[in-house]
């Protein structure tokens, strides 16, 4: 790993989450997020995303654990 290089760990109920009409929030959109969002510390990196996938659900009920561990290296 380079310096700013992180890797991240996450459960299956965040790409599996479902918004209202049993679409999954899935691996693409997941990537996405952690590509255009990668420059933020750890912690707001991990915040972004939750908040995405929440966002995503809106009012459907969440079926699966929600789990995110972001490790990035420093200098």
């Amino acid at each position: 790993m380079r310096p700013g290089d992180a890797i991240v760990l996450y459960t299956d109920g965040i790409p599996e989450s479902q918004d209202g009409g049993s679409n999954q929030y899935g691996e693409v959109r997941l990537r996405s997020l952690l590509t255009t969002a990668n420059s933020l510390p750890a912690g707001q990196l991990i915040k972004r995303a939750l908040e995405d996938v929440m966002g995503f659900r809106n009012v459907n009920a969440q079926s699966d654990d929600i789990t995110m561990l972001v490790l990035r290296r420093q200098k």
